[in-house]
């Protein structure tokens, strides 16, 4: 393994950022994120910033579980003390760790459906016109095509 390739994934188990952990390393600030991001994708790298990574952990005592204990325990604490925004905070940043809210994240994406312009006063009282007159005679009016009429 390169010695770049190394010193990126000690700066980038400590640092979590791609394109810095790439300049650290040694490669051009130009083409440092490109690089990074291809880096990322060899299961070598991903293997070894996740064993730096645990290193880390087992040195720190800094774990995810201890992370989330600590979270619960600040939730608790804020509850307790009507301090709702931090409560809040603390549930949240929990629910999106164990990934709570991905359908949530799914749901919230646009969707972009053209809408039609809208209708003048005019243009939807004559539509609500024909309606009405429609129900009137059992069946509503038709274009030549055999469907309904629709106003342009």
């Amino acid at each position: 393994m390169p010695d770049q390739w190394l010193k990126f994934c000690e700066h980038y188990a400590a640092s979590r950022k791609r394109q810095e952990s790439a300049i650290v390393a040694g490669y051009k600030e130009k083409r440092a994120k490109s690089i990074a991001d291809n880096l990322l994708r060899k299961p070598v790298i991903q293997t070894l910033i996740a064993q730096l990574s645990e290193s880390a952990q087992e040195k720190t005592g800094v774990t995810k579980e201890y992370i989330l204990a600590e979270l619960k325990s600040l939730h608790e604490r804020a509850r307790d003390a009507e301090e709702f925004p931090a409560a809040h905070n603390c549930l949240k940043t929990m629910g999106t760790h164990i990934g709570m809210f991905k359908d949530q994240e799914d749901k919230d994406m646009a969707v972009r459906v053209p809408i039609p312009p809208a209708l003048s006063m005019d243009e939807f009282m004559l539509l609500v016109a024909r309606v009405n007159r429609g129900k009137a005679s059992d069946g509503g009016e038709e274009d030549d095509q055999g469907g309904p009429e629709v106003l342009n």
